[in-house]
């Protein structure tokens, strides 16, 4: 199960994800509910997320193409070590911005 938290502010929306990011409603609950968002800058928090899967990294990517075409800064903040491992094992990190909390705050 993924439970996805949206919080805003002028400048940022930041998507709060808790539990499994895999095949599923999961993955294409987080895709709809990136792609819904508006703003300069779209946060994925990943700290809470404790599996991903082909689809979750797919849905990663995807939502960075689409964070692409309509000029939104996308980055995924402070990944779980699991997740951080799986875009590094497929280079998906090369291609999408990971940082860390403080320094996504200060963004």
């Amino acid at each position: 199960m993924l439970k996805v938290e949206v919080s805003r502010s002028a400048d940022a929306t930041i998507l709060t994800c808790i539990g499994r990011l895999v095949a599923g409603e999961e993955a294409s609950s987080l895709e709809a509910i990136a792609v819904a968002q508006q703003g300069p800058q779209l946060l994925l928090d990943l700290s809470g997320a404790d599996a991903i899967d082909a689809r979750g990294l797919g849905v990663l990517n995807a939502i960075r193409q689409w964070a692409a075409s309509r000029g939104i800064e996308f980055a995924v903040l402070n990944p779980s070590d699991v997740v951080r491992s799986m875009m590094a094992l497929v280079k998906l990190d090369v291609n999408i911005a990971v940082v860390d909390e403080a320094r996504a705050v200060a963004c």
